[in-house]
């Protein structure tokens, strides 16, 4: 069963009941932990995959200047 705004109708039912409040999981914090700063371009990346348009894509993005590379994924199986 679905129907329009379901999501947003579930989390005010959720947050309006109090046996919900009482028992709901508290997450922990994670500790604040600093990146240390990279001595020059393309020395630290970060790395994502995400999908558009029904394609894939890894995009690479260096720490120091936020520039972002993109590749298309011809294959995201991993059998090759």
């Amino acid at each position: 069963m679905f129907w329009s705004h379901m999501n947003r109708d579930i989390e005010i039912l959720v947050q309006r009941c109090e046996t919900c409040q009482r028992h709901k999981y508290q997450q922990p914090k994670e500790p604040h932990m600093a990146h240390s700063k990279p001595v020059g371009l393309w020395r630290k990346v970060r790395t994502d995959l995400f999908q558009l348009a029904g394609r894939d894509y890894l995009v690479i993005m260096d720490y120091q200047s936020n520039y972002p590379e993109f590749a298309l994924l011809s294959d995201t199986t991993g059998k090759q």
